[in-house]
């Protein structure tokens, strides 16, 4: 392990498979006691801790970005250092527990998405306080699909692009039998962040939301389906026609809104992927990812953690593409008329939810403190994180108003962003299609902040500032006494 120069506590990592973290502030080869006496020597231990946990690392393109999965696994050792001590009394009076209250958090959060079974499979990859076994068990009814989702014409119509048309004309016919409020709104489109989890890999999605069903969910349900490139590639290559039998990913967002007493508006959020198998008798089959034998063994088992992503219960829609089907032939293809108003229809709904709430089996205040918060900044903040723009190239009050990002992404409308969104991390890179990270993209592309008229350095400078702003604070917070925010 590399550390760097200014770390002033010695790392020692005791090998072993129960081993902990020890560390000593005076010689570095030994082992000290299983807690430290002194709030000043747990500082101490804490800085060094911190500075190796967000301590970025030269990838082979000579980027230096924050490697994700060596803080999930390097937050174990930390955990299991800390935890026999936090109910320690400290000579001030305080207990390791309170002083500690952030950095726990932090680690503990991260550290349970490496917990492994006897067979050494990773059995939280969605990063809750129970197994993920136990999340599906214990919720698999908050993911029942409606009837006409699970319907083998609806699945089968689906499975073949020739098709896609009819099963949008089966919910514009069933939108017919439905009040105006409880109609469902459907769009095939083009996403710009995430492919599916099955061997297909695309990036095509029918996305369907049936509002108000009967338990008092809205779902979101996101089948996977073939780009309009995928189609015309098929259309000649035998491997990319065989491409489009390997698409089977269906992903459900069930959003449960709920009023909490101080009219703050809340919600409970679930999300899960599913597959379509398709039987020998030709009927199709939902199975949670979760049932899978190798879901356990996965390649990736850090990239399930759905708050890595979801700070408000889904992305808000922007397709790169949006697609409709040919009133004649039915063959879908490009939008012309109408683009952007469905996507904006869905984003005001979910505007509506407030931030997303895990059933308590994940805070996503562990994640570190809000991107951008609202505090007074100067001229002299932009000279140290501009980078090679110019200030005469930017209005320097319109940056620096764009930077409040927290006056909406918050922990009671929005939902704050903060770790790993917030930072520059390798998780962009392997995620998303795009190689960079949701806050680079949602700034470079002008959907965020809204309502801001910024030019394209101005933007760069907004994205910079905002990113190197929150190292200081990611470290501020999992260094300071108590709970903060």
């Amino acid at each position: 392990m590399h550390h760097p120069p200014r770390l002033t506590a010695a790392l020692l990592l005791c090998m072993g498979a129960i081993s902990v973290l020890c560390v000593s502030p005076l010689r570095a080869q030994t082992r000290p006691p299983p807690c430290f006496s002194t709030t000043a020597a747990w500082d101490q231990w804490r800085a060094a801790a911190v500075q190796a946990l967000v301590q970025p690392t030269i990838f082979e393109n000579n980027t230096a970005a924050i490697d994700w999965e060596r803080v999930i696994k390097q937050s174990t050792p930390y955990l299991a250092a800390i935890t026999p001590c936090l109910k320690m009394a400290l000579p001030d009076g305080a207990t390791l527990e309170e002083l500690f209250h952030n950095c726990r958090l932090f680690v503990q959060a991260n550290a349970i998405m490496n917990t492994t079974d006897a067979q050494g499979r990773y059995t939280h990859q969605f990063g809750y306080n129970v197994s993920d076994q136990e999340y599906w068990e214990r919720n698999r009814d908050k993911f029942t699909f409606p009837a006409l989702l699970q319907s083998q014409e609806f699945l089968t119509y689906l499975s073949n692009p020739s098709t896609y048309y009819k099963a949008a004309h089966m919910i514009d016919t069933h939108n017919q039998q439905l009040p105006f409020a409880q109609q469902w709104t459907y769009l095939p489109f083009k996403g710009r962040f995430i492919s599916t989890v099955d061997q297909a890999a695309t990036y095509g999605r029918f996305l369907v939301l049936a509002p108000g069903q009967s338990d008092g969910s809205d779902k979101y349900v996101f089948f996977g389906m073939a780009t309009l490139e995928m189609i015309e590639d098929a259309q000649t290559d035998p491997q990319a026609k065989a491409r489009l039998d390997q698409i089977q990913t269906v992903s459900v967002v069930a959003v449960y809104p709920e009023k909490a007493p101080d009219s703050a508006i809340k919600n409970q959020t679930y999300i899960l992927d599913f597959l379509r198998q398709k039987q020998p008798n030709g009927t199709f089959t939902i199975v949670p990812n979760i049932a899978l034998d190798n879901f356990a063994s996965t390649k990736c088992p850090f990239c399930s953690n759905c708050s890595f992503c979801h700070k408000m219960a889904t992305l808000p829609f922007q397709p790169a593409a949006e697609y409709a089907f040919n009133p004649q032939t039915g063959h879908m293809e490009a939008k012309t008329q109408g683009i952007g108003d469905i996507p904006r229809f869905l984003n005001r709904r979910l505007s509506t939810y407030g931030p997303p709430s895990f059933q308590g089996f994940l805070k996503p205040q562990a994640y570190g403190p809000p991107l951008g918060p609202v505090r007074q900044r100067t001229q002299t903040d932009l000279e140290k994180c501009r980078g090679e723009i110019p200030l005469a190239d930017i209005t320097v009050p319109k940056v620096l108003a764009a930077m409040n990002c927290s006056l909406c992404h918050n922990d009671t409308f929005l939902g704050a962003i903060n770790y790993p969104q917030a930072v520059r991390s390798n998780f962009n890179t392997i995620a998303f299609q795009t190689k960079q990270g949701l806050v680079e993209t949602y700034i470079a592309q002008g959907w965020m902040p809204p309502d801001y008229t910024l030019t394209p350095p101005e933007r760069t400078v907004v994205t910079n500032c905002l990113l190197t702003e929150y190292e200081g604070l990611l470290k501020d917070w999992l260094t300071s006494n108590g709970s903060a925010r």
